[in-house]
Formats: C-alpha cells, sequence, structure tokens
C-alpha cells in the first residue's frame, strides 16, 4: 500500500503526501529517483533529500523548502528518536502485562471451561452408553425377528420352487409333443414337396419336348420358306433377263427401222439426215430433259431413258455412250 502511495507521488509530486510516507516508503521514492539513500537515515534525512531533489527538478515550488526544518539536528532528532522509542518500549512492556494478565485470566476461564465440558462429556458418554444398550437390544429384537421372517421366507420360496419345477416338467412335455407334431408335419410338407418337385420336373420335361417339337417345325417352315424365297427369287431374275432381252431386241427393230427409213430418204436426195441421225450427240440436243440419277432409286432413272432413247430413236450400243454424255 505505502509503495502505490509512492509510487503515485513520484507522478504527482506534493510535499504534504511525501512527509506522512513511512521511512521505507521513502527509501522506495528514493530509489526510483536514483538518490543515494540508506536505511541508517533518519526519515527526516529522506523527507529532506528527496525534497530537494523534487524542487531542483521543477516539480515542487521553493516555498517548499521553508517548511523543512533548518540547519543540521541530526543528533537532537537521533535523540527524540531514542527518547521516543524507549516510550514505546514501555508502553510496550505495559501492553504485553496487560496481555500477561489478560492471557491468565483468559486461561482460567478456558480451564473452567474445559472443567464444565468434561463434565457434560461425562454425562454424554453416559447417556450414549444407555442409548447404546438399548439400541443393541432393540438390534437384537430386529434380528430376531429378521431370522424369522428369512425361514418363513425361505420356505415359501422351497414351495414356490417345487411349483415351478411341476410346471417346468409339464411344458417340457408339452414342448416335446409339439416337437413331434411339428417333424411330423415337416415330414409331410418333405413329401409334398418332393411330389411336386417330380411334379415340376415332369411338366418342364413335357414343355422341353413341346418346344424341341416346335423348333423342328420352326426350322422346317423356314427351310420351305427359303427353298420358296430361291424359286421367286430365281423366277424374277429370269423374268429380268427376258424383260432385257425384249427390251434389246426392241431396241435393236427400233435401230434397223429407222435406218431403213434414212435410207429410203437418202433415195430422195436426203443425205444429211442419215449423217446426222448417226450422231448421237445430235439426238441429245433434241430428247426431253432427263430426271437427275438418284442411286438410292436408280430403277426411275433407266425406265425414262429407255422410253426416252425409243422414242428418239437411239442405237442400243450407243446407249452406254449417250448416259456417259
Amino acid at each position: 500500500m505505502k509503495k502505490k502511495q509512492a509510487e503515485l507521488l513520484l507522478v504527482e509530486a506534493h510535499f504534504e503526501g511525501i512527509k506522512i510516507l513511512t521511512k521505507s516508503a521513502l527509501i522506495y521514492m528514493a530509489g526510483k529517483l536514483d538518490l543515494t539513500a540508506n536505511n541508517r537515515m533518519v526519515k527526516i534525512q529522506l523527507v529532506k533529500l528527496t525534497v530537494t531533489h523534487l524542487v531542483d527538478d521543477g516539480r515542487l515550488e521553493e516555498d517548499v523548502l521553508d517548511e523543512l526544518p533548518q540547519g543540521s539536528n541530526d543528533q537532537l532528532s537521533m535523540k527524540c528518536h531514542k527518547l521516543e522509542a524507549q516510550i514505546k518500549l514501555t508502553k510496550i512492556e505495559v501492553q504485553n502485562k496487560q496481555l500477561e494478565v489478560e492471557a491468565q485470566n483468559k486461561q482460567l476461564e478456558l480451564e473452567a471451561q474445559n472443567k464444565q465440558l468434561e463434565l457434560e462429556a461425562q454425562n454424554k458418554q453416559l447417556e450414549l452408553e444407555v442409548q447404546n444398550k438399548q439400541l443393541e437390544l432393540e438390534a437384537q429384537n430386529k434380528q430376531l425377528e429378521l431370522e424369522a421372517q428369512n425361514k418363513q421366507l425361505e420356505l415359501e420360496v422351497q414351495n414356490k420352487q417345487l411349483e415351478l419345477e411341476a410346471q417346468n416338467k409339464q411344458l417340457e412335455l408339452e414342448v416335446q409333443n409339439k416337437q413331434l407334431e411339428l417333424e411330423a408335419q415337416n415330414k409331410q410338407l418333405e413329401l409334398e414337396a418332393q411330389n411336386k418337385q417330380l411334379e415340376l420336373e415332369a411338366q418342364n420335361k413335357q414343355l422341353e419336348l413341346e418346344a424341341q417339337n416346335k423348333q423342328l417345325e420352326l426350322e422346317a417352315q423356314n427351310k420351305q420358306l427359303e427353298l420358296e424365297v430361291q424359286h421367286k427369287l430365281e423366277e424374277a431374275r429370269q423374268k429380268q433377263a427376258e424383260q432385257t432381252r425384249q427390251l434389246e431386241i426392241q431396241g435393236q427393230k427400233a435401230a434397223d427401222s429407222n435406218i431403213e427409213e434414212q435410207i429410203i430418204a437418202a433415195g430422195h436426195g436426203n443425205t444429211s439426215n442419215i449423217s446426222g441421225s448417226n450422231n448421237p450427240q445430235s439426238r441429245i440436243n433434241k430428247y426431253v430433259e432427263l430426271p437427275m440419277f438418284n442411286e438410292e432409286d436408280p430403277e426411275i432413272f433407266f425406265t425414262h431413258f429407255s422410253k426416252t432413247a425409243f422414242s428418239m430413236n437411239w442405237l442400243v450400243d450407243q446407249w452406254v455412250a449417250i448416259m456417259q454424255s
């Protein structure tokens, strides 16, 4: 607490606060101010040292120096301090005597109280012994009652145990009968399941045979259809070959007829038509425009081309050259 006061005075220095500081707080404050101070110095010296430093430092006014004791009164101060110490020592001795008397009185009072407490304790002890005896008798009676109750409970437990054993025997017999019934039922179910399995296997065999027969019939039908398709394809190829041959014959006839007409016309002095009719390029310039060739449906192009070729009297051996041009 005194050090906190010294710390506060280092920040806000004032003379009244420094005067009331203890010697240890003054030494602590002098140390903080870098002043030379020790325990041998009296409080007046420490106050003078601290205040003079604070005045020189500008933290206290110079007029506070007038309030300090003037001159060197160190010996007087020492005597005063010795006298104060003797007075304090005398006071302390008187106080100690007073304390000794008070302590003796307290001791007597305590001894009387202890005697009283011992008597009370003895009475309490006697009362407790009587109560303990009473409790022991009650406990013995309770024990006898509990033993009798335990005997009764043991008999009841034994009877219950016999009843439970009889019930368990009865339940075991019932369980065994149920077990036999369940085993008989399981045997019956197994036989029925085996019969069902045999029936299913027979049905599966029958279905497999029927499926095989159906497969054979389908294979025979497929063979028949393949033969019919091959026969029809062959007939279609023959018809196509026949139609192609007829078209070639018709084309050749048309070409021969055209040549004869040109020869007859030549007999009348029309020779330019003969040379012009043999030129397929001159005929191309006169026919109606052909449709575009479609690879997905070429039949349209060839049909229209054959009709145009017959109408324009083109030679069959020139058809390929005309189509390329």
